[in-house]
């Protein structure tokens, strides 16, 4: 157990927003039943965005303490504080209701608090649709993303809330997500963590299996609505932090198109290419439909 936490009979926090997916969740909770027995204490509350039905769960099935907060509808970003705000943990631990820990989760969380523990630490994500080409290529730019745009090395990058780790009283301390952003919310929290000199830790055995099936449409829909959040974060950052962030140059781009043929040339690392390559037009999209409202004023 964390030394800052020895007092505390709950170490993690586990916070789960979630909308309409009923299933996903139940896989979810599963999942976290099957948690190494040596991880550090925890409870876990899931947090229903305005689920229609509402998220219907036995909170006395499961062998860890569950809470259920019912909200009205109000995106990820609300969920997730109003989770944090009935935190009895010291350390919240965000994952998303489509993922699906690996046993050994909060055990890689738990190795850092205690040297570290005023650290957000980001965990890896792995791809649980192996069969989805799309799914594939998604993660694969996010990957690519963590390798090259680390926030413990570049201000501006970040880890996802699928898979992250903070100090409780850190986080309401920051102010927590904010709620303006429905796209975007992970990256503008760790500028913010980042521009008052916090540490970053990215945790390669905290790991979840991220199960987004998606076809083409919802695949170029993603990354469009990606594209949005973070025209909304450059703006956010540019206006009200006070300290814009540069984009990258374009040959960042095309190496992260171009990453796939690393491993050789077949037609899967072709496919795998394209999708990149859709993924970057789409963002493009995505910050030209954002910048076009922000300039007409329209919502």
């Amino acid at each position: 157990m964390c030394e800052e936490t020895a007092e505390l009979e709950i170490t993690f926090t586990i916070i789960i927003p979630s909308y309409n997916r009923n299933a996903p969740l139940r896989r979810l909770l599963a999942g976290i039943e099957d948690l190494s027995p040596d991880s550090p204490e925890f409870e876990v509350i899931v947090v229903d965005d305005g689920s229609e039905p509402a998220v219907s769960i036995d909170v006395n099935f499961y062998s860890f303490p569950l809470i259920v907060i019912r909200n009205n509808n109000g995106g990820p970003a609300r969920a997730r504080n109003n989770g944090a705000q009935s935190a009895r943990g010291a350390f919240l631990a965000f994952i998303d209701d489509d993922c699906v820990p690996h046993p050994d989760w909060l055990l890689g969380f738990d190795e850092y608090c205690g040297n570290d523990p005023g650290t957000l630490l980001g965990g890896q994500t792995l791809n649980g649709c192996e069969n989805n080409v799309y799914s594939e290529a998604t993660q694969l730019l996010i990957n690519f993303l963590l390798e090259h745009y680390n926030p413990a090395d570049i201000k501006g990058g970040f880890y996802p809330t699928n898979n992250m780790s903070i100090p409780k009283a850190s986080f309401l301390s920051l102010g927590g997500f904010n709620t303006s952003l429905s796209y975007g919310e992970d990256r503008e929290l760790c500028y913010r963590w980042a521009l008052e000199n916090n540490r970053f830790k990215w945790v390669r055995n905290a790991k979840v299996f991220h199960f987004h099936e998606l076809d083409f449409v919802l695949f170029l829909k993603l990354h469009a609505k990606y594209g949005t959040g973070s025209l909304q974060f450059h703006q956010i950052a540019s206006n009200e932090l006070q300290s814009p962030v540069s984009l990258s140059r374009f040959t960042f781009y095309l190496k992260l198109i171009c990453h796939p043929l690393s491993r050789g040339v077949s037609i899967k690392t072709m496919q795998l290419t394209f999708l990149l390559f859709c993924t970057q037009a789409a963002n493009l999209g995505g910050m030209t439909w954002q910048w076009w409202k922000s300039i007409t004023g329209n919502k």
